[in-house]
């Protein structure tokens, strides 16, 4: 390298900021605008001109300020304050969550492209996945009240930003927010199966409450005493005689729509597209 290139370079190095976790060869030689191949001859000569350290090991080079230099060996670690993203009772929770998560990945990886009966039961095994999520934070904030939620969903989305969007379709209280978690819905209890088919449809309407009920879950608390067209038999007839609304939806935005059920006090919160969420 020629002496002009050198004093050059002297010259430069002064205007060059290094961190004090260093700069690899190819860094330092774009801060100097050098070519590549005078690099590392030109960091030996610097470093001999204790104009800058010089530290190798395991065959790689960094270089450091010169008053990092110490006696010998690379410059100790740099201690960096960085900021506890989630406290240990929130990582209780994310470490309980991974199995949920895996198998919610699972899911996405598994889905057919194309629209079809497994495609369906894919996105019906996505949404009981998710139930499942929501149903382990809801026992986290039982047990730690003081946690907020704010924090809560701050810790879901920084440890699986691609998966919970995926969850946040079906469980509304886990999009990005800072709302308190909503209370959740009770179960529905068999009511008495004395009770004539139409008046029983009523009153299992009328114990879901502003997010409703679907015709195939009626039909399952009817075990087998009479299937879901029935009961959109039934609920036909209770709509037309006002104690109903039914509208065809499908439950956050994923799978075919199905017959859902809402009392008369309560109108039902469905895009146009068909999705209902939650509430």
């Amino acid at each position: 390298m020629r002496r002009s290139v050198k004093a050059a370079m002297i010259a430069a190095v002064a205007g060059v900021e290094i961190p004090v976790d260093g700069l690899s060869m190819t860094e330092f030689g774009e801060a100097l605008r050098c070519h590549p191949a005078e690099v590392p001859e030109l960091v030996r000569y610097l470093h001999r001109k204790r104009l800058i350290w010089k530290s190798e090991r395991g065959g790689h080079i960094r270089v450091f300020p010169i008053s990092m230099a110490p006696g010998r060996g690379r410059p100790a670690k740099v201690k960096r304050n960085v900021a506890d993203p989630v406290g240990s009772e929130i990582a209780e929770l994310l470490g309980a969550l991974v199995p949920s998560f895996l198998r919610l990945r699972r899911l996405v990886l598994d889905r057919p492209q194309r629209w079809s009966a497994e495609t369906f039961a894919n996105d019906q095994a996505r949404i009981v996945e998710a139930d499942q999520i929501m149903r382990r934070v809801r026992r986290f904030t039982n047990r730690h009240p003081d946690v907020t939620s704010g924090a809560i969903r701050e810790a879901l989305w920084l440890f699986m930003p691609e998966l919970m969007p995926i969850v946040a379709e079906s469980q509304a209280d886990l999009r990005k927010s800072e709302k308190p978690f909503s209370k959740p819905v009770a179960r529905i209890k068999n009511i008495e199966q004395n009770l004539p088919p139409d008046e029983r449809v009523l009153e299992y309407v009328r114990r879901a409450g502003k997010n409703g009920i679907a015709a195939y879950e009626i039909a399952k608390m009817f075990r087998g005493v009479i299937d879901t067209s029935r009961v959109i038999d039934i609920a036909v007839m209770l709509e037309n005689t006002g104690n109903i609304h039914v509208v065809e939806a499908r439950k956050g935005g994923k799978g075919r729509k199905t017959a859902r059920l809402f009392d008369i006090q309560f109108k039902p919160d469905v895009t146009e597209n068909g999705t209902f969420y939650m509430r």
